[in-house]
């Protein structure tokens, strides 16, 4: 499981753990081409278990789930969205996101030919093992407290 490194109490560049936008930054042709990827952290099934890892919202021990921000910037001359910034030219030094060994294509995989997996050119494959949407269901913990009617008072003082 991916955490940031603030909560694993792990060293960023060092130990396998995400900055605080839930990206780790590592060149390593072994994973795929890129440099940087971001992740979801949390708890997850392997897709045939119904009930939702993510429902309730995973704790602050998984914080942030999703990715919150982007690294990166916009080269100039290219259009790139409002929420991606231009490259400074003078005060960074930019990079490719990918080794010079990648290649863009639909398989998915490592990116490698030699690791390569499913042809994504005409969309995702199905899981014919995985929950219907309509059958998944939130993880729910029932927590049940007996109250003597003198807590029952203060409880209710306290709520009002």
């Amino acid at each position: 499981m991916m955490q940031t490194c603030t909560e694993s109490g792990s060293t960023y560049g060092t130990d396998i753990c995400t900055d605080d936008c839930a990206g780790w930054f590592k060149t390593d042709a072994t994973i795929d081409f890129f440099v940087y990827r971001y992740y979801m952290q949390g708890q997850y099934h392997d897709g045939t278990v119904c009930t939702n890892p993510g429902c309730a919202s995973p704790t602050a021990e998984y914080f942030p789930n999703t990715p919150i921000c982007y690294r990166g910037c916009c080269p100039s001359g290219v259009t790139c969205d409002s929420i991606i910034p231009a490259c400074a030219v003078a005060t960074r030094r930019n990079t490719a996101g990918f080794v010079s060994e990648y290649t863009a294509g639909t398989v998915a995989g490592s990116g490698s030919t030699s690791t390569a997996g499913t042809d994504m050119a005409n969309g995702l494959p199905l899981n014919p093992t995985a929950c219907a949407c309509g059958q998944l269901t939130c993880e729910t913990t029932t927590v049940t407290i007996s109250l003597t009617p003198e807590l029952a008072l203060v409880l209710t003082l306290a709520i009002t």
